[in-house]
């Protein structure tokens, strides 16, 4: 054997393997490609159509949706909440409260917030209507804000 090749075997067996550096946290909502669908809510039947539906729009607008929190670049979860007058003329059928969601993408190590939009529902629809649209809203207004996003960050800004 070489005295060269032996000193490069040495070399590496001497010097320490480090892991392999995971994945910047994206640092711009740009940057955010790979999403996972955490949390929406209670209720099971609307959670797994929304769900569904979520998946197939954010895909749709250019996202990835991965399966482990770990693989995303962030996660999105969703509150449902609702709003209701307390001071004012008494409750009638023209002034329902407003039922919404408040969608959350945060990072998945911190749980830093990135964005969050709120969507308002309008449960006399039909359940699976309504979850599609509730996805479709949701995705534009989340890709309008990374477009928007980018255009803050200017062309030189670091991408994902």
């Amino acid at each position: 054997m070489s005295p060269a090749l032996l000193a490069a075997l040495l070399c590496l067996h001497a010097s320490p393997q480090e892991p392999a550096a995971a994945p910047a946290e994206p640092s711009f909502l740009h940057q955010v490609r790979r999403i996972h669908i955490g949390a929406l809510g209670d209720n099971r039947d609307w959670t797994k159509l929304l769900r569904q539906n979520l998946r197939t729009e954010l895909q749709t607008a250019g996202f990835q949706i991965v399966d482990q929190p770990s693989e995303a670049d962030a996660i999105l979860s969703a509150d449902p909440e609702f709003t209701i007058t307390v001071d004012g003329d008494q409750w009638d059928w023209d002034h329902k409260p407003d039922d919404y969601y408040l969608f959350k993408l945060t990072l998945p190590t911190t749980g830093a917030l990135l964005w969050k939009a709120k969507v308002i529902t309008r449960l006399e629809r039909p359940e699976e209507k309504e979850s599609r649209d509730v996805a479709r809203l949701l995705s534009r207004k989340l890709a309008a804000a990374c477009r928007k996003s980018a255009g803050k960050a200017g062309p030189n800004a670091p991408g994902p």
